[in-house]
């Protein structure tokens, strides 16, 4: 998979949601998925809000391995003010890493 910079998308959302009327957004229960495109990757993710006071809970895992050219994604978050000195990758920096699994959950949002 290509690690392009400059692009993030979520595609193939679904939610299923409860919301009991009136609706109050510490009331409403469910998990809502989809897959997110960050640089290239697919990380499925998803958010689940059990009943009560639980917080939600976030989880994503990467789809498949990655390849990241680390030099352009290093410029690519940088103003010339700080740009990635010309030496770097002769100084050791690696040109690329790849990613070959990830996953991360987190709670308390």
């Amino acid at each position: 998979m290509d690690g392009g910079a400059g692009y993030l998308s979520l595609t193939y959302v679904s939610a299923d949601l409860a919301m009991p009327y009136p609706v109050v957004a510490a009331s409403v229960t469910g998990t809502v998925t989809g897959v997110l495109t960050v640089a290239g990757g697919d990380i499925a993710v998803s958010a689940t809000k059990p009943v009560g006071d639980v917080p939600w809970t976030l989880q994503g895992t990467l789809l498949e391995g990655l390849t990241l050219d680390l030099v352009d994604a290093a410029g690519s978050f940088t103003s010339t003010a700080i740009a990635v000195p010309s030496d770097a990758v002769r100084n050791g920096l690696p040109t690329a890493t790849t990613i070959s699994a990830a996953s991360m959950t987190g709670s308390g949002y």
